[in-house]
């Protein structure tokens, strides 16, 4: 991990903070607007951050506010545009990009907005994530119609490529008989 190697976590606990706080807070600023929602949001979760931290290290004194700045820049290096600095925040971008199956469109959805994120995305029925012998990550898309692909395009892959896990992650797709239609080695 880049801040045990850095020396700004000191154990694999400070590093399983900085990507759990940053993973659940990811999307904090989604409360404001839509749009720059990973700026604001790594701003508005910077309190919560200070709170919780001061809670479960209450004895690493100054260092607590370095792990800070790694999970706020792990929360603002989910934007697509933005590219992940660290591999805690490469592993948060990725795990935000894997979030795309029918689940998140269906409420938009019923709600009129038919567009081809919400049309693609109600085709992926589940995403899995699993070791692979030619890669350290492999990810699994299971989707009942091509349509699906969309999001693995537009959404998965530019993730991916911005960040330190590009070359590292295979993604294969499968057909709703459950077929492998395309394996795309990133990177």
């Amino acid at each position: 991990m880049s801040t045990l190697q850095d020396g700004t976590s000191k154990s694999i606990d400070e590093v399983k903070a900085i990507l759990v706080l940053a993973s659940y807070l990811h999307d904090v600023g989604n409360s404001i607007h839509r749009e720059y929602h990973e700026m604001v949001g790594s701003l508005l979760a910077k309190d919560i951050v200070d709170r919780i931290l001061q809670q479960i290290f209450p004895k690493i004194g100054g260092r607590r506010y370095m792990l800070r700045q790694e999970i706020l820049s792990a929360i603002f290096s989910t934007e697509y545009d933005v590219r992940a600095l660290t591999m805690e925040a490469s592993i948060v971008k990725l795990a935000d990009g894997l979030d795309m199956s029918e689940g998140r469109a269906r409420l938009p959805y019923k709600m009129g907005k038919i567009d081809m994120h919400s049309l693609s995305a109600l085709n992926i029925k589940h995403v899995e994530i699993s070791p692979a012998e030619d890669v350290p990550i492999l990810v699994s898309v299971y989707m009942d119609d091509l349509a699906g692909f969309f999001q693995v395009e537009r959404v998965l892959m530019p993730k991916i490529e911005s960040t330190k896990l590009k070359g590292l992650v295979r993604i294969n797709i499968y057909n709703a008989r459950g077929e492998l239609v395309a394996s795309i080695k990133t990177g």
